[in-house]
């Protein structure tokens, strides 16, 4: 069984450093997307640059879709609940499919 905390021979012990130059805007995005894949931001470049698995099992992006989308159904809920006022199909249809290709988009 592997220790947790196992000390790393001397050769498997990463010491090379790759100066790279960001925009602060580049820096913030790859410390978000490290922080939601819950990784060092050292091994996330490194898991991207050798083509390895990073295992994120969501995009912001679509979790802030899915929000606006659980508010707008939320909204016509109440209006329907406290004054009886009925949606449109049609403006109901057109959420429905926004919600379906967010979740969808997850998948890919």
């Amino acid at each position: 069984m592997t220790k947790l905390f196992e000390k790393k021979d001397a050769q498997d012990k990463r010491t090379v450093r790759i100066p790279v130059r960001l925009l602060e805007e580049e820096k913030e995005e790859i410390i978000r997307k490290a922080q939601a894949a819950k990784m060092t931001t050292s091994e996330f470049i490194r898991r991207l640059a050798l083509d390895k698995k990073i295992d994120v099992r969501y995009e912001e992006d679509i979790i802030e879709e899915l929000r606006w989308l659980r508010a707008e159904i939320r909204g016509w809920h109440l209006a329907i609940a406290k004054q009886g006022v009925i949606q449109s199909e049609e403006a109901m249809t057109k959420i429905l499919f926004a919600l379906e290709a967010a979740v969808l988009r997850i998948f890919e």
